[in-house]
């Protein structure tokens, strides 16, 4: 007995339509056009809907390529007819490069505001981040253990390894015994872990 795929249904078709509909309005009224939608990841298109207040379409759902699909028939429409009142213009990237603007929207527009810096939701001023907007002081570490304090402790001025990632884990494997090599392999991959784990340099 086969099992029964409940996702490949018309009502589920239907949903999936539906829901992909409801996605590509949102987004055509934010600004966000199909190309911004699909370089989108996965995490970022999960707040997306959560956004538009639709349940967040599954992993591999054919709902977000339908909602590009849609988002680029709407513009294909828009460029037909360029003077009408109804069309929402896609969010445009700050003139000055490297200074983009706030993507926060409220009160019908965006905030536009610069500096800003990229979060999961998008790219946000100081008065738009995700800790400014849910009341909490922003997330700062202690100034003594930054990464910049910790090398400058260190006498260092970039993070760097005694040895090349590769090496390191060969001379493991081969130590250990997990990999093939000959003796005199065996030999050297031995003493650079022993003067590794010793403090020596290697």
């Amino acid at each position: 007995m086969t099992e029964f795929d409940y996702g490949a249904t018309p009502l589920a078709d239907e949903n999936r339509e539906k829901k992909a509909r409801a996605l590509a309005a949102w987004c055509y009224q934010h600004g966000l056009d199909a190309a911004r939608v699909g370089a989108l990841a996965q995490e970022p298109l999960r707040h997306l809907a959560r956004d538009a207040g639709v349940n967040p379409p599954r992993p591999g759902s054919p709902t977000w390529p339908r909602v590009i699909e849609l988002l680029e028939a709407r513009a294909a429409w828009d460029a037909q007819h360029p003077d009408d009142p109804s069309i929402v213009r896609p969010v445009q990237p700050a003139d000055q490069p490297g200074d983009p603007a706030c993507e926060h929207w409220f009160d019908g527009h965006y905030c536009g505001a610069t500096p800003t810096r990229a979060y999961l939701v998008g790219l946000r001023c100081a008065d738009h981040t995700p800790a400014a907007l849910a009341g909490r002081p922003e997330p700062c570490p202690p100034s003594d253990s930054t990464l910049a304090a910790l090398l400058a402790r260190k006498g260092k001025t970039a993070i760097g390894t005694p040895m090349g990632a590769s090496q390191l884990i060969d001379d493991r494997a081969i130590e250990s015994g997990k990999r093939r090599s000959s003796v005199g392999r065996y030999r050297e991959a031995q003493a650079r872990e022993a003067a590794r784990r010793a403090g020596a340099p290697t």
